[in-house]
């Protein structure tokens, strides 16, 4: 799926405006932030969206749940340097038990 793609799904719940990125300010307020994992192996995934209809998610590595969110809106950032990248994932993702990501399903 190609970057431009993904953002004008994001226009649907409000992540993006025109094509254009929102504020950090805004981005917390969009973003779902949650612990997974157990002891040393826990990570922050970042959600924004609605569940089982239209959900995007980052994940950044292992830190803190500020810096996650951080992290994840340098990643949201980064989309709107070239709309015409073709490196995300568009489908059902199987997490194991810790919650990291097992496999894809891609429509």
């Amino acid at each position: 799926m190609k970057t431009i793609e993904v953002i004008k799904r994001m226009e649907m719940f409000g992540l993006s405006k025109n094509l254009k990125s929102i504020s950090f300010k805004e981005f917390k307020e969009y973003a779902d932030c949650r612990l997974y994992g157990r002891g040393k192996s826990r990570i922050y995934i970042v959600f924004c969206g609605i569940p089982k209809q239209n959900l995007i998610s980052f994940y950044p590595p292992k830190t803190t749940k500020k810096e996650s969110l951080k992290i994840s809106y340098q990643y949201y950032l980064s989309m709107f340097d070239d709309l015409d990248n073709n490196e995300f994932i568009y489908g059902n993702v199987a997490c194991t038990q810790r919650g990291y990501p097992l496999s894809y399903t891609v429509y």
